[in-house]
């Protein structure tokens, strides 16, 4: 046990994710995209700069607008990143732990819980998933966190033990070195805002959870309305000039807004006034533009899905990303995708499972879905892919979106420059210029069979003869 303690706390920190050349002059290959991606976070100093987080435990940063990529990773599924009001070097994220980084993103240190309180690392799961037990950890797991936006050194978070549904608001003075309970909360929030407009020494905080809202101030806290529904799964929020808060949430598949300081809620209708919500997002600057997910538009007898906007604080919506979800449907006009719609279909990826909107310019909004990052910095009138992009004919390469398990790298015994990449979810890619650009290598697979090649091994003797191993099972055991 003691060997095991001391591995896991040298394998804890630092975690460093250089920005400059990989060792031994490695270059990531693939297609790109291809597994859920989450979280999309524009840096508010640069809006070149953002983060998106994965279901693999990856991390991706961009500092030219979702033009490149580089991968990092904290040992943990990201649960959401802060950038510091003041400091456009430093950055926070939650995984396992929470992160920081005072150098735009290229290494990152663990700060809470603190390395020399780190006792094991439980990794319980056939995921492998971790959990970090330290002594002693008077918050628990942090679900949600802000920073002040004047004083970069006082942050709040709210923090508890997720499974027993028990949360507390918590601040710290001196930049996560130190922190105070503040009070007990109703339940567990993934939400925390500081109202940039209320004043220096009497902030307003507002936290979210599935079954709450609710207003603090130093001196009273107070639960605000919430739509009718069994749980919010989405909610965000701007403020205008005047300080007041414009909330956008989603719950039980719909899609609210409250412009009264969530005194009452206006159900979204985007047409139909039964089709699905998944995710919505403002613009803390801009609160009267925000963008919602949707799915199942039923107009003309076709089901549609994409993004809806609004520029009137919910009042009025806008279908600026509309796609038929009949997978032999043509991709709508102003979505200009990579290999992905081209290969499955526009329904592929679905709609988006997560948006996030600049807080400087309400313009730029990223989408991602179960395949892609897509990205409009015009508003909505156009969404161009960032996940991958086309390299000569019918081929691709990654932007270093990469999100997805590759099995096995195999050479074509009889010709050197194809190459082949067996994955889960997207199945089989070949290269015909060795590894340069991709293209999907499924064709005449059963449908039923194509979302994972396992393994691909070739006759030595008969050049072209191949044998692939393809189930629609993915991740076996």
């Amino acid at each position: 046990m003691f060997f095991l303690l001391q591995l896991a706390i040298a394998l804890v920190v630092p975690v460093a994710a250089s920005s400059g050349p990989l060792p031994g002059k490695f270059q990531i290959v693939g297609p790109g995209g291809g597994g859920a991606m989450f979280h999309p976070t524009v840096s508010p100093h640069d809006p070149n700069t953002v983060l998106v987080s994965c279901d693999m435990t990856g991390s991706y940063i961009s500092h030219d607008g979702g033009q490149s990529w580089r991968m990092f990773n904290l040992r943990g599924v990201v649960q959401f990143f802060v950038f510091d009001p003041l400091d456009r070097k430093v950055i926070y994220a939650q995984a396992d732990g929470l992160w920081r980084s005072g150098d735009s993103g290229d290494t990152w240190s663990l700060i809470y819980p603190k390395p020399s309180h780190l006792k094991e690392i439980k990794m319980n799961s056939d995921h492998a998933d971790e959990e970090l037990v330290a002594e002693p950890n008077p918050l628990g797991t942090i679900t949600a966190m802000a920073i002040d936006p004047f004083d970069s050194r006082t942050i709040y978070a709210a923090a508890g033990d997720k499974k027993k549904g028990v949360s507390s608001l918590f601040v710290s003075r001196d930049a996560a070195a130190n922190w105070t309970k503040q009070e007990n909360l109703p339940g567990v929030a993934d939400k925390l805002w500081v109202n940039p407009h209320s004043p220096k020494n009497a902030r307003t905080l507002f936290l979210a959870g599935a079954h709450f809202l609710m207003e603090k101030t130093p001196t009273k806290s107070k639960k605000l309305s919430v739509p009718n529904v069994k749980a919010l799964t989405d909610i965000s929020v701007g403020f205008t000039t005047e300080g007041h808060p414009i909330f956008y949430a989603v719950g039980d598949e719909s899609a609210f807004v409250s412009d009264e300081e969530a005194a009452t809620w206006r159900k979204i209708d985007l047409g139909s006034g039964r089709e699905k919500s998944r995710a919505i997002a403002t613009s803390l600057h801009h609160p009267e533009i925000a963008y919602a997910s949707y799915r199942e538009l039923d107009q003309d007898g076709i089901k549609w899905m994409g993004v809806a906007k609004t520029t009137d604080a919910g009042r009025t919506w806008k279908l600026v990303w509309k796609e038929d979800s009949n997978p032999s449907a043509k991709p709508a006009a102003n979505v200009h995708d990579s290999w992905i719609t081209e290969r499955f279909g526009s329904d592929w990826g679905e709609n988006p499972l997560a948006l996030g909107v600049a807080d400087q310019d309400a313009n730029l909004c990223y989408a991602t879905d179960l395949g892609r990052t897509m990205r409009t910095t015009d508003g909505g009138a156009s969404w161009n892919a960032v996940y991958s992009r086309k390299s000569g004919d019918n081929a691709w390469t990654t932007t270093g979106l990469d999100v997805t398990t590759s099995y096995g790298y195999h050479f074509d015994p009889f010709d050197h420059n194809r190459q082949f990449i067996s994955t889960t979810d997207i199945g089989l890619f070949r290269s015909e210029d060795g590894g340069k650009s991709w293209t999907s290598s499924t064709q005449g697979v059963p449908k039923d069979w194509m979302n994972t090649t396992y393994w691909v091994e070739f006759d030595p003797k008969i050049r072209g003869r191949v044998w692939s191993v393809n189930s629609w099972t993915h991740d076996l055991p």
